[in-house]
């Protein structure tokens, strides 16, 4: 039941593509800090005088585009102006911030979506809580249905006067609208589940290699799984998915033992710039038997629900240009704020000069790559519960796509774009892949999935706020990510 999404990559989709890009770096030009262009009084005159095809060119902008955005940009105009002038997005980092240091931060998250996905929370992040290397990170939100949703998180270095780094996170998820999925296809059926999960990290660099370390993960979870409210979508039968063998509907343990060797070697943790970071995982889960399913199904033998995750995550960063800083100073960012309030078009085209363009794209600016690949492997076929299955999702990352389809086996390649918006903004533009398969060693062409996107980011040089991000996969939808999540893993 694999549907073909390469009908996205179709005609139309390039001209819609092609739109996007270019409004995508008429953006970029006007909002690239003032020292990285070129102001030469001779150039600038030179410019003003267009060739008779570039007139052509430009006057659909000069006359459609451009009265339209105007009317569409004047509501915000001036909010955007009082915002820039009285540094609202200053003060409302210091609003939110508490401590003598500045080491509280509290603050408010939502995410709005049609139906019972809406939600609104809040987050709390404590450094130095109890002791000077310790954080803590709380996180609760209600959804528009009475869902809840609840993590903790808690991490100190230097654990009991060693080396070590510990960490602690606790979880509680109420869902009743959660979903599992049939593998390798879009087939997917509602079940309400109630999890909770309690994890304990140790982890240390190894000796001698001040790159490298490694982690064990100790894990055990709680799953109480049942039919929905709505019980049109229940699976009883599937000719080749046993609801009885996969824990569907019913409750049951989950115990991981993880173990991790990671090499890292980023500038900065949370706006890298450069640098290489590569992890190698393997987890086991031992499974407890499945209990209380809600209806009778023919007597089978209990298989073997045990399985495990091969992991691999490959990301590597590297900045653009000559310039040695990523970060904005506080001149660039007043004249950067200014050009977005005065931008035209008529602007933005004055600066599309061959040199100014290489020079907005390529200067100041950071690729960032991630390749991941993630593999299950089952004790006993047909027997791993449900959740045990990689979902192609935002997570994933594949950002154009929510959880939609599950497999043995993903591969995914995530490519990003970023550049400095504001003291604590990055605006991000993506272009993703994965390719699933039931087989690790038979890939499909047909089973190649893309999704592309931009987004912003709202970071400090020491701590990562949240993100969003608009993804796009072909002409079939839009996904929105709204999320105090990274990017990648």
């Amino acid at each position: 039941m694999l549907n073909n999404h390469f009908n996205g990559f179709k005609t139309p989709f390039f001209m819609l593509r092609a739109f996007c890009y270019f409004c995508f770096f008429a953006t970029m030009a006007f909002a690239t800090p003032k020292e990285e262009l070129i102001s030469d009084p001779k150039v600038e005159t030179q410019e003003q005088s267009h060739s008779p095809l570039l007139e052509v060119l430009i006057w659909p902008f000069s006359k459609v585009f451009q009265p339209l955005l105007n009317v569409a940009i004047y509501p915000l105009s001036a909010p955007l102006r009082y915002a820039f002038e009285h540094r609202v997005i200053d003060k409302g980092i210091n609003f939110f911030s508490f401590g003598e240091s500045k080491n509280i931060f509290a603050y408010p998250t939502f995410n709005l979506k049609p139906g019972t996905t809406t939600q609104i929370g809040g987050t709390y992040r404590h450094r130095r809580v109890f002791f000077p290397e310790d954080y803590l990170v709380v996180n609760a939100s209600l959804y528009a249905n009475s869902d809840i949703r609840t993590n903790i998180r808690y991490s100190k270095g230097r654990f009991l006067n060693t080396r070590f780094l510990f960490g602690l996170k606790f979880g509680v998820h109420a869902n009743r609208d959660d979903s599992f999925i049939i593998p390798m296809t879009y087939e997917s059926f509602v079940q309400t589940d109630t999890s909770m999960y309690v994890e304990a990290r140790l982890s240390r660099v190894i000796p001698g290699l001040q790159k490298w370390s490694f982690g064990l993960f100790l894990d055990q979870s709680y799953h109480n799984s049942d039919i929905p409210d709505t019980q049109d979508s229940v699976l009883i039968e599937h000719p080749s998915y046993s609801v009885y063998d996969r824990g569907v509907y019913q409750d049951f343990f989950t115990n991981k033992v993880k173990a991790q060797i990671q090499y890292d070697n980023l500038d900065f943790p949370f706006i890298p710039t450069k640098g290489t970071r590569i992890i190698w995982s393997y987890s086991h889960f031992f499974i407890s038997d499945y209990k209380n399913l809600a209806f009778e199904v023919p007597e089978k033998s209990k298989k073997n629900h045990n399985f495990s995750i091969f992991e691999f995550v490959f990301q590597h960063y590297f900045m653009l240009g000559t310039s040695k800083r990523y970060q904005l100073n506080t001149q660039e960012i007043r004249d950067l704020r200014k050009k977005f309030v005065d931008f035209t078009w008529d602007e933005s085209i004055r600066l599309w000069n061959p040199e100014k363009v290489m020079g907005m794209l390529l200067n100041r600016k950071v690729i960032a790559v991630q390749y991941r690949l993630k593999h299950m492997l089952e004790a006993e076929k047909g027997g791993a519960p449900h959740m045990a299955f990689p979902v192609l999702n935002s997570r994933f990352p594949l950002r154009g796509y929510s959880s939609a389809l599950a497999a043995p086996s993903i591969m995914g390649l995530s490519l990003e774009y970023r550049w400095p918006v504001d003291r604590y903004v990055d605006g991000v533009f993506f272009n993703e892949y994965a390719i699933f398969t039931d087989h690790l060693d038979h890939w499909k062409k047909s089973s190649l999935r893309q999704s592309w996107g931009l987004g912003v980011r709202i970071r400090s040089p020491s701590m990562f706020f949240f993100r969003t991000s608009v993804g796009f996969h072909g002409l079939h939808g839009v996904e929105v990510v709204i999320t105090i999540a990274p990017e990648f893993y």
